[in-house]
């Protein structure tokens, strides 16, 4: 029996926190629903603003509402720009009633700044999420730990900017698509999110870069490579040889080919 996990640092800390053996476990990268590779009419895009809102440049946060999602910090980064910018931030996701909102809350510890740049979208329909990123100026995911970080795959495919936390399973998601930033670093997450939105051309770029690393990770791809594991004899191999971007990953018996195409 092995098990089948989405990142690379999610295998890490399988072996660190649970003893798994390296030999018992293989990363597959999943893959993202076709909705978020094809941009949305101009039509649908106006009713979501509608829908939502959304009026004014925005920046956006996907997610339920936990403490490891470090919404205090983004909370005061964006509070560092809230008066030399125009941007609002919005977040898509309910919050986790078995813990504080520390977004309404780091809100609240400014009232003045952002009680009317702030708005909190508790429930988003799947279909308007397409709709949504394409809108964003950036999405910024600031976790500290995350098993993979799906809003910044769609993000990337929808063709939106992602500054994301250099934590976890983060930079192996976005690789060099996307602007990575120390989340325990309120100034690390102004400045990265200032980057974007002052600058036309790093944000065409990183939106071209997104497409094109989001292009790498299918379902196809996914259901492959499972279906390898499960038809391929286990050979002996050392563990862990190689963790490089872009290299092959070998975790014990297993061996998944990460090509590189960027």
């Amino acid at each position: 029996r092995h098990i089948i996990t989405v990142s690379r640092a999610t295998a890490l800390e399988l072996r660190h926190f649970y003893r798994v053996p390296p030999d018992k476990i293989a990363v597959v990268w999943p893959g993202i629903e076709a909705a978020f590779r094809t941009s949305p009419p101009a039509e649908r895009l106006a009713a979501v603003r509608r829908q939502y809102g959304l009026d004014t440049p925005f920046v956006l946060a996907v997610g339920a509402r936990r403490p490891h999602k470090n919404l205090t910090r983004l909370v005061e980064a964006f509070a560092g720009l809230a008066t030399v910018l125009p941007h609002h931030l919005v977040f898509a996701g309910q919050a986790d009633p078995r813990f504080p909102d520390e977004a309404r809350q780091g809100v609240a510890r400014h009232p003045a700044k952002l009680r009317h740049r702030v708005h909190f979208l508790d429930w988003v329909a799947e279909a308007d999420l397409p709709a949504l990123y394409a809108l964003a100026d950036v999405l910024v995911i600031p976790s500290l730990v995350e098993g993979f970080g799906l809003p910044a795959l769609e993000a990337m495919a929808c063709g939106t900017p992602v500054v994301a936390a250099d934590a976890s399973s983060l930079p192996e998601v976005v690789g060099q698509a996307g602007l990575l930033a120390d989340p325990r670093s309120v100034r690390a997450l102004t400045e990265a999110l200032r980057a974007v939105l002052t600058d036309d051309v790093l944000r065409r770029n990183l939106a071209a870069a997104g497409r094109r690393r989001a292009a790498r990770f299918r379902w196809t791809e996914a259901a492959r490579r499972t279906l390898r594991l499960y038809d391929t004899p286990p050979r002996p191999r050392h563990a862990m040889q190689s963790l490089r971007e872009g290299g092959d990953w070998r975790l014990g018996d297993w061996q998944l080919e990460i090509e590189r195409k960027d």
